[in-house]
This record gives C-alpha cells, structure tokens and sequence, in this order.
C-alpha cells in the first residue's frame, strides 16, 4: 500500500475542505432562479452593448476613410501608397482601406511620403 500523503497528494478530504471557502455551493446546490435570470439578463446586455459599439465604431472608421483616405483625401496627397493591399468593399459597399484588427481598433497604412525636401 502506497500513502498517498507521501507523495505530495493531500487526501480528498483535505482538497475539499480546503476549497470550500472559495466554492460556496456543493455540486448539487443550484443558484436561485433570480439570480440565474439576472446573470443571463447581464449576459444579453453585454451581448447588446457589444454589438452596437462595434457597429458604431466601424462606421465611425468608414467616416475616418472616407474624409482622409479617399482617392482626393489628405493621406492620397501626401503618400505614394495608402492602405494595406487592396481595400474590401466594407458593409455600405465603400473600399475601406483600413485593416479591422478588432471590434475597436482599426490600423491604416501609409508609405512614401511625397513632396518632401532635404536640408541643402
């Protein structure tokens, strides 16, 4: 017979006791139904507000395109390259040539800056 204590595994016993502080709830206890609603309500929140602010972020994005990196905007007069490869067609059917890195962050490249003068 092996004693598991020996080799550095406490006993069941020992693990349970030590956890339950931290998990008030035995496997077979549930949460009340109001709370289980609030949870699931808070979910659908999070859910909404997340949608919508990526929504609205990516049109501000779009907006951004349009206004400064359009074929006559200020990045096209002041860059030989804008945008990273081929713009896609975003949700209004507009070239967008920003790259989407997430549902809030949006990165734009430019190379070559033109109409530059050194020192003489």
């Amino acid at each position: 017979m092996h004693n598991t204590e020996s080799h550095g595994i406490p006993p069941p016993a020992l693990i349970s006791a030590t956890l339950s502080p931290l998990f008030p709830l035995s496997p077979q206890q549930t949460l009340s139904p109001g709370a289980e609603l609030v949870a699931a309500a808070l979910a659908v929140v999070y859910m909404v507000v997340a949608f919508f602010g990526a929504s609205a972020n990516h049109r501000l994005a779009v907006a951004w395109a349009k206004a400064f990196a359009g074929p006559d905007g200020f990045f096209a007069r002041q860059f030989a390259a804008c945008g990273a490869g081929a713009a896609e067609a975003g949700r209004e059917g507009v070239a967008v040539p920003l790259v989407k890195e997430s549902a809030s962050c949006y990165k734009f490249y430019a190379s070559g800056r033109r109409f530059c003068e050194g020192e003489a």
